[in-house]
């Protein structure tokens, strides 16, 4: 049957679980390893170093690791894929493809590009989510000191005023009342169902049907199709300039793919084609590769240049990628001047609602 060994998520030891990694230590991270191989330092060396100075514990056992792995003469992508909370699956498949085509180097430094672009992205849909958040936990309470200060104008300047009466214990009790009854039970419910909502989607049993979902919303899909693309015709390239194997060629580059349920398209691709199949037909057989790159690939082959014809392809798709990256982003600024304004606009009716209960009342009693 058809090999696994290039499955994104395939581990040949045990999976190590530990706290979720971000692409900010990743960046740091890669950058630094780029450096360190470029310089000519061996890898047990670098994870050695590396290990010694990072700041985070569970990224310092995933390179002491590491570095006793590379020093046994195992290679670095079999410890990543160890630890899948710190390092997605492309992650790892872009060190196996490295690490097969003999351009770690590069490799590395594509990795630090990857997730220093991911980690500008992700800032904006994190602001969004985190005021949406913030909003619906303070909103309600507002509506409770709104709805306290209506019951403490109605005590003092109301038809059944009290004059007399304590105003901070008013406002106190009214406030306890609304938040008693019902703010506060919808509050911590709605709390709850954001949170335990996030909490279950960042799952990494989730991941699959993140990168599913995502490529379905407009623009943001856009730029996950040509990250990847862009990503798999580079490392194709890479790993057929190195004399590798049509076959295992795409398979090794469809693992390391950011959107794994494209990576997953890919490799369905790869398990049927054969010894003898081109990458021309592979690639017209994806459909997730546009029409119009199979003959620069076909007129590759022709002439004997598949990976100056895949380069193109990446090159190509690489521009996709920056056009569809500032639309996303320019899309979320949208997004949160929507969600700034409802937010303006439910202010504005709690006030409106308030000086319309008090200015009546108050000028009632003259």
């Amino acid at each position: 049957g058809p090999q696994r060994v290039n499955l994104p998520v395939a581990a040949p030891v045990q999976i190590v679980r530990t706290k979720r990694g971000t692409d900010k230590a990743n960046t740091f991270l890669f950058s630094q390893l780029a450096s360190f191989f470029r310089a000519g330092i061996n890898p047990a060396e670098a994870f050695t170093r590396l290990s010694s100075t990072h700041p985070k514990p569970w990224y310092r056992e995933s390179l002491t690791e590491a570095a006793k792995a590379t020093a046994e003469g195992l290679r670095f992508s079999q410890v990543l894929e160890r630890y899948p909370d710190l390092y997605p699956p492309h992650i790892a498949g872009m060190i196996r493809a490295g690490e097969e085509g003999g351009f770690l180097v590069e490799a590395t430094e594509a990795v630090a590009e990857q997730t220093n672009e991911s980690l500008k992205f992700n800032r904006w849909p994190l602001l969004l989510f985190w005021w949406v958040f913030g909003n619906i936990i303070f909103l309600p309470p507002c509506i409770a000191l709104s709805s306290a200060l209506e019951k403490m104008t109605d005590t003092f300047f109301g038809p059944n005023a009290t004059p007399g009466a304590d105003g901070p214990t008013v406002m106190m009790q009214a406030t306890l009342h609304a938040l008693l009854w019902p703010v506060g039970p919808l509050t911590i419910l709605s709390t709850a169902v954001c949170w335990g909502s996030y909490w279950w989607w960042m799952q990494l049993k989730q991941r699959m049907l993140r990168h599913r979902a995502l490529l379905r919303v407009p623009t943001i899909g856009k730029r996950a199709r040509s990250e990847s693309l862009a990503t798999f015709a580079w490392v194709l390239s890479m790993v057929s300039r190195a004399g590798i194997a049509p076959r295992t060629a795409w398979n090794v580059a469809a693992g390391a793919m950011p959107n794994l349920s494209l990576a997953e398209r890919m490799r369905q691709v790869g398990v049927q084609m054969h010894d003898g199949t081109k990458l021309s037909e592979a690639i017209y057989n994806s459909g997730v590769v546009p029409e119009e790159y199979g003959p620069i690939v076909s007129n590759g082959e022709l002439v004997g240049d598949v990976s100056s014809a895949l380069m193109t392809i990446s090159t190509a798709s690489r521009d996709d990628f920056a056009r569809a990256d500032g639309m996303s982003k320019m899309r979320m600024g949208c997004w949160g001047t929507l969600v700034i304004a409802f937010v303006f606009l439910a202010s504005g009716i709690m006030i409106a609602k308030f000086y319309t209960h008090m200015i009546p009342t108050v000028t009632s009693t003259d």
